[in-house]
């Protein structure tokens, strides 16, 4: 576990129950029925969703789809019209420092404080958490350790490029080792090498237990991370899919190379040996794709058969879904 520290600090300030009791068997986060109006727009209706412990969501939709103010709600910045949102078994309206101690959020637009030195600002956040002492020390290195900090650890803040800064952020979102994590657009403005590093720290915050919320338009980058989806448009919920069950439900894409030209023969021979499978073959003969059940004991007859058949495969390979063409299914389906 990357969170070793013993923190009776946690059970102070929130006065229940140590952590590891019933409580995290509950859903991280639940929203029922949230509506949120700003003066003269409807935000946010009827939106209603669960998070799965452990799971990394993207919070994916266009630009003025209400994913910022969404997020805002679930961290208890901003109280819904109606509806609710409990983290585990906290409504964030009515318990909201408990419900706080769960969450770790940052925003798109962060500030540091940029006078001061990075172990700085986080013992003074730590502090804020009532965190104090040995403990903190022990926090501190702990977040240093994860977030590879310790070359940056006594700069000052003004002195860091974006990628660093973020990483700061990640760490006073995360020094009270809460259980959940929501980020707004985290990889907004970083370069190459940082989105890659930010992907890693994500995927090992998971590792720990930690549930995700991300919200962010670069689909491609979510694609390395993320676990489910959850499509948001004009203020409503079009879509939450776990992307692994939708890859076990949907029909998937071969494609296989040949090192030889189809014959006449196999041409004739895929259509009578494999009647139940849809294909395209390509116009020099020598590549064939192949739409077939989510099942890899399929994937595995079908390879035997072209084999068994005298067909010289060089290449055999599973077309995944990727996140991007699934959310233009999802907009288009609802378009």
């Amino acid at each position: 576990m990357i969170f070793s520290t013993k923190s009776k600090y946690l059970q102070n300030l929130i006065g229940i129950q140590d952590m590891n009791q019933p409580v995290a068997q509950l859903p991280p986060i639940s929203v029922q029925d949230l509506t949120y109006f700003y003066p003269s727009k409807l935000a946010l209706e009827n939106i209603n969703f669960e998070l799965t412990e452990g799971s990394i969501t993207a919070l994916v939709g266009p630009n003025g789809a209400g994913k910022t103010t969404l997020l805002r709600n679930l961290a208890g910045l901003d109280t819904p019209y109606s509806g609710s949102v409990k983290i585990f078994d906290k409504i964030v309206d009515s318990n909201p420092r408990a419900a706080h101690m769960q969450i770790g959020y940052l925003s798109d637009d962060f500030g540091l404080y940029d006078d001061l030195k990075v172990y700085d600002v986080l013992e003074f956040i730590g502090g804020c958490h009532g965190i104090t002492d040995t403990a903190l020390a022990s926090r501190i290195t702990e977040l240093s350790q994860l977030l590879r900090l310790e070359t940056i650890i006594d700069k000052k803040c003004s002195t860091l490029s974006r990628g660093w800064r973020q990483r700061v952020g990640i760490a006073i979102a995360i020094i009270h080792a809460p259980k959940i994590l929501i980020l707004d657009e985290p990889a907004s403005g970083l370069d190459p090498e940082a989105r890659t590093e930010l992907s890693s720290i994500l995927k090992t915050l998971q590792k720990s237990g930690m549930t995700i919320l991300v919200s962010s338009h670069i689909l491609a980058e979510l694609e390395e991370y993320c676990t489910a989806m959850l499509v948001l448009r004009d203020g409503k919920i079009q879509e939450h899919v776990t992307l692994s069950a939708h890859q076990d439900k949907q029909h998937q894409v071969i494609n296989v190379e040949l090192l030889d030209h189809l014959t006449d023969e196999q041409r004739l021979i895929l259509t009578d040996k494999l009647p139940a499978h849809s294909f395209f073959i390509s116009a020099d003969l020598k590549s064939i794709q192949f739409q077939v059940e989510a099942d890899k004991s399929a994937h595995a007859i079908l390879l035997k058969t072209l084999l068994q058949h005298g067909m010289n495969v060089c290449s055999f390979t599973l077309e995944e879904t990727s996140l991007q063409s699934l959310y233009l299914q999802i907009a288009n389906r609802n378009s």
